[in-house]
């Protein structure tokens, strides 16, 4: 199970990379030819929020995994401060 679970790990993390890559690779295009043609992308904008979406979600799971969340540091160290009454 654990090494299934490596694998999958291993997976998100490349995902993560590629669709980094692909924002970048959409965005970039856009500039590049907004600033060489004056036309854009008309589709840019809009991909470029869904892989930003994709992101975020696939990403949050490795980040709650390696404990990165932050707020979820922060809650959990006032409820604790609260629960011992200092």
């Amino acid at each position: 199970m654990k090494k299934l679970e490596h694998y999958f790990v291993a997976l998100n993390g490349g995902l993560l990379m590629v669709l980094m890559a692909a924002m970048t690779s959409v965005v970039g295009a856009n500039i590049a030819l907004r600033y060489f043609t004056g036309h854009s992308l008309p589709w840019a904008d809009e991909a470029a929020r869904y892989l930003m979406i994709w992101m975020t979600f696939s990403g949050a799971g490795l980040v709650l995994r390696a404990g990165g969340m932050w707020r979820s540091q922060i809650c959990k160290t006032h409820c604790r401060a609260w629960d011992s009454g200092s």
